[in-house]
């Protein structure tokens, strides 16, 4: 019942925001319900995109160098930038749930489901009731700032009562 009211109580803060905001009135409140995301970047996959277009480009260089090769050379090297700059992998830690984005969309997982958080030096392993997989953020692969993901999910891990193991 207490996170449906605090939907309900959200709900309405944004509307009566919004009608404060149209007539030039201070908002009432600031919402809270915005997920801490810890951010990385995909290095890996950009890298593997970028080698693939200067693969292509060395390969057919001798070939007949038409328009439609310029734009597949070019077309690689801006799918890159887009993975690497625009489409970043993220860990959301919200009030009772944890989000991140795999390859299919987003993932969410509620506290319930979290058997274990444990934090290794240089990444962060998730591992779930059902023993059916693990998340696994790591500071090599995907660049994430493992300090501060591991601040914010000690307390995450203290409010919901998830096991949290921290190995120096």
């Amino acid at each position: 019942m207490a996170s449906k009211w605090e939907r309900q109580v959200e709900r309405n803060a944004k509307k009566v925001n919004l009608q404060r905001k149209r007539t030039g009135a201070a908002p009432i409140s600031k919402s809270t319900s915005k997920d801490d995301k810890q951010k990385g970047r995909s290095w890996i996959l950009s890298l593997f995109l970028v080698v693939i277009g200067l693969f292509y480009m060395v390969t057919f260089w001798n070939v007949d160098r038409g328009g439609l090769y310029w734009v597949t050379v070019i077309m690689y090297i801006l799918l890159a930038m887009i993975v690497f700059y625009l489409r970043r992998p993220f860990l959301g830690i919200g009030k009772s749930s944890l989000t991140t984005r795999k390859f299919a969309g987003l993932r969410v997982k509620n506290a319930e489901e979290i058997s274990k958080i444990e934090i290794q030096p240089g990444m962060v392993i998730i591992e779930f009731n059902n023993n059916s997989s693990k998340w696994v953020f790591s500071r090599f692969i995907n660049r994430y700032n493992i300090n501060e993901m591991a601040t914010e999910l000690q307390e995450f891990a203290a409010k919901n009562k998830v096991n949290f193991v921290k190995l120096v």
